[in-house]
Formats: structure tokens, sequence, C-alpha cells
């Protein structure tokens, strides 16, 4: 048993600084991962509403869950496909003759579920010349090539 009144040895001393030095480095690698984690989700959820709304614009306005009459008013309108209909508030739609209160809503309505839809079917493939997949390979780059976390997460 070591004695108290002692002072520890350079062995211990250089031993406890070793390991304060490995505390530092690992508090910085789990701040890292958490960055990089949340930098992820959020380059992950970016691209999944890219995607939808490339669905949206696909989607002409008549396949759409509402009157048939809000079809031929939005068409009139110049309003051909659900991603364009999101891109109208329900005032604005109340001023475009022919849509009420309730079309207008209705189509709204019908465009949100369609969006909904879309972000939670759309398939996420990341390729070097798509943009909207740019901060996610930006990401995994980070974390595959960071000193400190890529031998964690990049070489297991």
């Amino acid at each position: 048993m070591a004695n108290p009144k002692r002072p520890p040895s350079r062995e211990v001393r250089r031993l406890r600084e070793e390991l304060r030095r490995l505390m530092e480095r690992w508090d910085a690698v789990i701040r890292r991962g958490t960055e990089l984690e949340r930098d992820l989700a959020q380059g992950l959820a970016q691209l999944r509403e890219s995607r939808a709304a490339e669905t949206l614009r696909e989607i002409p306005v008549t396949q759409a869950e509402h009157p048939d009459g809000a079809i031929r008013t939005a068409a009139l309108a110049g309003i051909h496909t659900m991603a364009e209909v999101l891109g109208y508030s329900r005032k604005e739609l109340v001023e475009i003759p022919g849509f009420g209160e309730t079309s207008a809503e209705r189509i709204l309505d019908a465009a949100d579920r369609m969006l909904e839809a879309a972000r939670q079917s759309v398939r996420l493939h990341l390729g070097q010349d798509d943009p909207a997949a740019l901060p996610v390979l930006r990401t995994v780059y980070r974390a595959c090539y960071a000193p400190d976390i890529s031998v964690m997460m990049c070489h297991p």
C-alpha cells in the first residue's frame, strides 16, 4: 500500500497526466461524434425533403383527393402539379377566381398529405453528381478522415 505522506512517484504522475490527456481526447471525440451525428441527421432530412419536393413536382394536380371543380380551377390558374399547389398560401388560393375557402383548404390538405407520404416513402441515393446529397457526403467524408473519429467510425 502506498504511503499517504510520500509524494507520488514520477511514474504515477506521468500515468496520471497521460490519463488526463486521454480523457480530454475522449471528450473531444465524443463531442465531434455528436456534431457529426447532428450534421448527418440534418443533411439526411434536407435530402429527404428535396427528394419529396421532386416527387411532388411530378404529381399532377389531377391525382389529388379533392373535388373536380378545384382541379379545373387550379388548371385554369396555371397550377398543374402538387408542388405548385404548395407554393400558394390558403389566402392566395382563395383570391384566385373559382377557389373558395373549402376548395383551397382541401387542395392544400391533399398536397400536404402527398408531401408527407413522399417524405416517408422516398428512397435516398447518394451520388457525387447530386447537389442535394453533398451535405451528407461531406459529413461522411469528415467522419472518415477526421483524426480520432475515423479510427472509431470507418476502420472497425
